[in-house]
């Protein structure tokens, strides 16, 4: 019996990456929009999320973790990079509501 299956291989490639690195991904959740913004630093990143369900409530969470310099981050690829103005503005609006402002 012939059985056809599917692999997935993987590529090896080396980027170079310039620090501060800005990415923005959206995660496409069916039941809100949801979006990251992130920062990779040297050996820390942040990332801010921020979720708009349909009733318009919106949550903001931020975390900060600490990376090891060569770590590999799927966000590094082209399609997801941002900028620093999009970042800046995602730290606004959560920090405006951290505030309370």
């Amino acid at each position: 019996m012939e059985i056809e299956i599917r692999k997935v291989v993987y590529e090896k490639e080396t980027i170079n990456v310039t620090f501060p690195y800005y990415y923005k991904y959206d995660l496409m959740l069916d039941d809100c929009e949801c979006i990251m913004f992130g920062k990779i630093e040297n050996v820390r990143e942040t990332i801010i999320q921020i979720t708009d369900n349909f009733s318009h409530n919106k949550m903001y969470e931020v975390k900060t973790k600490r990376r090891a310099p060569s770590t590999p981050n799927l966000y590094f690829a082209e399609e997801y990079r941002s900028t620093e103005d999009e970042f800046l503005a995602a730290k606004m609006q959560a920090a405006k509501v951290i505030l309370g402002a």
